[in-house]
């Protein structure tokens, strides 16, 4: 009871604050959470009143986006950026909430034979086995992975000749990468967990092994020239909300 209760007086906040001044926040926001932000956004603008417009890129180029000043009123990057942008001055450090993590899975086109890759052995086996891998052609958060757990199974030469590079990707595009396996150009690739059940068209093969598993932690960024912080500040309490952690959930992403 008490837990409902406290729903509905969040939910209640978000009108009562949301009809005092209709805004338009502007989000930036990276690939791996995509999906479930464009649904948590919607939500929100319907409780709200206020508008979101969400621009999605990579990692590195978000943080040098908020460090440039561009006109956003809220981001969502990892703790390390956040602290970097923190020291420089560029993002309110009163703001910082856990909005989600995500881990690596190995994924092929849907329909496709899965290897067993539960064991670092069973990986290394199917990376060597596989006739052709996706390979990033940006430095965002696969190329940063893949070339980490390439060189610790000491494959990294053995796999350049199996490389098949995604597109350049257009300012602010993510996820070009998928396309080399949902066109049929890879056999299989390195991705997000939640980014690959995003796509209909492809399938997790499993979990990165535990021994070379990672998680990307991601925060909420509050720039100091932002327009609409009070928006934003509401932005960020609805999706650290019981009902955003559903959906980050679902997605494939863990809450935090």
């Amino acid at each position: 009871m008490l837990a409902r209760r406290a729903v509905a007086v969040l939910a209640g906040s978000f009108l009562v604050l949301g009809s005092a001044h209709a805004a338009q926040v502007r989000l930036l926001c990276p690939g791996s959470l995509k999906g479930s932000i464009e649904t948590l956004a919607a939500k929100f603008e319907g409780d709200t009143g206020h508008q979101v417009e969400v621009v999605f890129d990579i990692i590195k180029s978000i943080a040098d986006r908020v460090r440039a000043g561009q006109p956003f009123d809220l981001a969502i990057e990892t703790p390390t950026q956040w602290e970097r942008l923190a020291s420089e001055g560029k993002i309110d450090p009163a703001v910082r909430a856990n909005i989600a993590s995500v881990k690596w899975a190995l994924y092929t086109k849907k329909g496709a034979s899965k290897p067993n890759i539960g064991t670092v052995d069973g990986l290394k086996q199917a990376l060597l086995n596989a006739k052709s891998i996706a390979y990033s052609s940006v430095q965002g958060p696969i190329s940063a992975y893949q070339s980490r757990v390439t060189e610790q199974l000491g494959l990294t030469e053995a796999l350049k000749p199996k490389a098949k590079y995604g597109r350049t990707a257009l300012p602010g595009e993510v996820g070009v990468t998928f396309e080399v396996v949902m066109n049929g150009d890879a056999e299989i690739g390195f991705g997000s967990v939640s980014e690959i059940l995003s796509r209909p068209a492809l399938e997790i093969i499993g979990p990165m092994p535990p021994e070379l598993q990672s998680t990307i932690s991601f925060v909420s960024v509050l720039p100091v020239n932002a327009t609409e912080p009070a928006a934003a500040k509401l932005l960020v309490e609805f999706l650290t909300s019981p009902h955003a952690k559903g959906v980050f959930r679902q997605a494939g992403l863990e809450p935090d």
